[in-house]
């Protein structure tokens, strides 16, 4: 056998021995979209699976796996039936499609029992650059947990290990490429979207915050080394929720810039962030004025891009109408494309390809 074929051969047994999981080869006999519970760190965790079409049919094909992370006082299930993900894989061949996982976050009677993410920015202030709003939020949260008037999460939850544990589980449930795990949520799930991509960049291979960055004093960048991670936000020019642009919120709260945000990864990623990003070519499909936009830090001989999209909306889901469960989201194709172009090579470290695109432009 010649050196070539070893070498080929090798890097197979490599590749799949990276990617493919111990759920691999299991029936499933329940229905394609499930809600299931878990219990982690003192909690019944809920989230909803959803197995696309022909996932039954190829069951030992490793596919892509995204998890969704809901906004603020949103359920799993308002997510998974709004924001359009298990709609849109149901479009894909199968070949090119990927099985959702949308995530529940906690309640804590304190606060009504309203939903919330601890995706530490928002349970920490005053934080390294001060409080994180004006002071005049007084929102309930669990005994012993700070409160400056700007927390609003449980600071108990531990939902980026839970994540982590979550996706072992799904991992030795269901037929996972491990190589392509993504994240993506929107508001406060964007915001846990950016901790999860800033804590566990060796399990994801891009990240997609939707209308969510962290307050300021807690823009996080990866944390472990040598595993780059791909980054592209997505969020509404007249936002006044979570602006994206770093002008405070309509209720007092200091988020970070989407800027900032990318700037932070693209730094990671071996970007040079010093000139003007650069033009992103990318096309939806949205009636009316949608004024669809992305630009890209791609600058430097090892860099990885980091992009972010803008569109003329508010704080809602990029749809036509964002009311509609039928309504497609028109970002999710162009996320979908750039979560592609990533995906961890079989020593762990991720690297993305966007060689596809051609040259960036001003």
């Amino acid at each position: 056998m010649g050196f070539i074929t070893l070498y080929v051969v090798a890097s197979l047994i490599v590749y799949f021995a990276y990617s493919q999981t111990s759920g691999c080869g299991i029936i499933h006999t329940d229905p394609r979209t499930v809600t299931k519970t878990i219990e982690f760190g003192g909690y019944t965790r809920t989230f909803i699976v959803h197995r696309p079409l022909g996932y039954d049919a190829n069951l030992n094909t490793p596919i892509p796996l995204i998890f969704g992370f809901p906004g603020f006082t949103i359920t799993a299930n308002y997510f998974n039936n709004y924001f359009g993900l298990k709609e849109y894989a149901d479009t894909l061949d199968y070949g090119d499609t990927f099985l959702s996982v949308v995530v529940q976050a906690t309640r804590f009677p304190s606060n009504g029992n309203t939903l919330s993410w601890n995706d530490i920015g928002c349970s920490s202030s005053p934080g390294p650059q001060g409080a994180t709003c004006n002071g005049n939020n007084n929102y309930g949260v669990p005994n012993g947990c700070p409160q400056d008037g700007c927390n609003w999460c449980n600071c108990y939850a531990n939902d980026v290990a839970f994540i982590n544990f979550l996706a072992e589980e799904i991992e030795d449930t269901y037929c996972v490429d491990t190589a392509r795990e993504y994240a993506l949520g929107y508001s406060q799930g964007g915001m846990m979207t950016q901790r999860v991509g800033c804590e566990l960049n060796d399990r994801f291979a891009a990240i997609a915050p939707f209308a969510g960055q962290e307050p300021i004093g807690f823009n996080c960048g990866p944390s472990i080394s040598n595993n780059k991670i791909g980054l592209i936000n997505v969020w509404g020019t007249n936002d006044r929720v979570v602006p994206g642009n770093g002008d405070t919120s309509n209720d007092g709260f200091y988020y970070s810039s989407v800027d900032d945000v990318q700037k932070v990864f693209a730094e990671y990623n071996g970007c040079n962030v010093n000139g003007d990003p650069v033009t992103y070519p990318s096309n939806v499909d949205c009636s009316g004025n949608c004024n669809w936009q992305c630009t890209t830090y791609s600058n430097g001989n090892d860099c990885e891009a980091t992009v972010e999209c803008n569109f003329n909306g508010n704080h809602n889901y990029p749809k036509n109408n964002p009311n509609q469960q039928s309504s497609p989201n028109y970002a999710l194709p162009v996320v979908w494309d750039y979560f592609k172009g990533w995906s961890k090579v079989s020593n762990g470290k991720n690297k993305g390809n966007h060689t596809k695109y051609g040259n960036f432009t001003k």
